[in-house]
């Protein structure tokens, strides 16, 4: 993505975005955060429609024909919903559907790999991917980085164990540090320079694995780099919780048990999730069924602890 296509982006008022579950929460956040911000009075200065299609996660073990077909349905599904852009909240889709899903529809898709590539290409240093088997098969990042720098050395590590890890709210357990350990002894034998977290459900285990790496690292987010921040910057604040009026999320599957693992990875409360069908994404549109989660039942319920 160019600085060009991040002034596309920014002039979207109703924003899609989609996931395989909550990983794409980790951009929209951002969004929603620097939205705020631009706003200057708190308030959101965007709409956005969430989906995450937790029926059929994980995607990085799928083949690439049912990627093409779960994306080429959510796209059309997020065009009905009125949206403005779409944010292909999920590298995986992007690795290996993102050209047919542009093809099929007039609105803008922006991807997060580009941007990530356009970055780090120009860093000139040894950089590791983490990412989903599916998107390491495609070398999405690596043939991305090198139309950039072809110089750049680049080792993709597919990490399949991690994302049901993460769905299941487990990001800053004792037993995931555990199993973070063997990727970090990968990056340190690869003498791995800049980290790429290649999965937007990776970042909600930046802090588990700030504890098991062997050596320092620049860590991207490309959430990040898509919205034109640097990899560092903190300091948009958060808000107290991610959905509003303007704002609608919707899931495929249990919409108790996204909640959950939401607000177990983003350290704030989902108001409200909606519960669809899969038939509901490929046929015509029907009423949702709304879950509806008081602030109290979180709280009470959930341990809140922020993993970005």
């Amino acid at each position: 993505m160019t600085s060009t296509d991040y002034k596309q982006l920014k002039n979207c008022r109703r924003i899609g975005l989609f996931d395989s579950g909550v990983g794409g929460l980790t951009v929209l956040d951002k969004l929603n955060r620097l939205s705020s911000d631009e706003d200057g009075n708190g308030a959101t200065a965007r709409e956005f429609v969430y989906l995450g299609d937790t029926a059929r996660c994980p995607y990085g073990d799928r083949s690439p024909g049912e990627i093409v077909s779960f994306m080429s349905e959510i796209v059309s599904w997020l065009v009905s919903k009125n949206v403005d852009g779409i944010v292909v909240a999920c590298n995986t889709s992007a690795s290996v559907a993102l050209d047919s899903a542009r093809r099929q529809v007039a609105v803008p898709i922006f991807d997060l790999i580009a941007p990530t590539a356009e970055y780090v290409g120009k860093l000139g240093r040894k950089v590791g991917v983490m990412a989903t088997t599916a998107t390491v098969k495609a070398k999405a990042f690596s043939k991305a980085i090198h139309q950039v720098n072809a110089n750049v050395d680049v080792v993709e590590i597919a990490c399949p164990d991690l994302v049901p890890v993460i769905e299941r709210g487990e990001a800053g357990l004792d037993s995931t540090s555990v199993l973070l350990e063997k990727y970090a002894r990968t990056l340190s034998k690869e003498k791995v320079e800049v980290l790429v977290w290649g999965c937007t459900h990776f970042p909600f285990l930046s802090q588990s694995f700030s504890r098991v790496l062997e050596h320092q690292l620049v860590v991207i987010d490309p959430a990040k780099l898509l919205l034109n921040l640097e990899p560092g910057q903190d300091n948009i604040p958060a808000p107290d919780t991610l959905v509003d009026s303007k704002h609608s999320i919707y899931v495929t599957g249990d919409p108790f048990d996204f909640a959950r693992s939401a607000g177990i990875c983003l350290g704030y409360s989902l108001d409200t999730v909606n519960g669809i069908t899969v038939d509901e994404l490929s046929g015509p549109v029907s009423k949702s069924t709304n879950t509806h989660l008081k602030k109290s039942e979180t709280s009470d319920n959930i341990p809140i602890v922020p993993a970005i």
